[in-house]
C-alpha cells in the first residue's frame, strides 16, 4: 500500500468513527483525522496552501478551525 492510500485510508477510518463529524473542527482533531501533522497543517496554512475562509478560520478565542469538507477536496485535488 502506498503512502497515499495508507493516509486516505487513515483519514477514512477516522471519519467513520466518529458519530458527530463537524464541518469545522480544531486543527488538532483535523490533524488526528487526515493523519497531517500539526505542524504540517500550520505549514500548509502558512505558504498559503489552505485558504483562509475556505480550509480554515480564526475563531473567535483565536483557535484554528479547520474546514473538514475543503480540506478533503483539497487532499483529494
Amino acid at each position: 500500500m502506498g503512502a497515499m492510500e495508507a493516509l486516505t485510508a487513515k483519514r477514512s477510518k477516522a471519519m467513520n468513527e466518529e458519530n458527530d463529524f463537524k464541518l469545522w473542527v480544531l486543527l488538532k482533531k483535523a490533524s488526528a483525522m487526515t493523519g497531517y501533522t500539526t505542524r504540517a497543517l500550520h505549514g500548509k496554512i502558512r505558504r498559503g496552501k489552505l485558504q483562509e475562509g475556505v480550509h480554515w478560520i480564526k475563531a473567535p478565542d483565536h483557535h484554528l478551525m479547520i474546514n473538514m469538507e475543503a480540506l478533503n477536496q483539497w487532499i483529494e485535488s
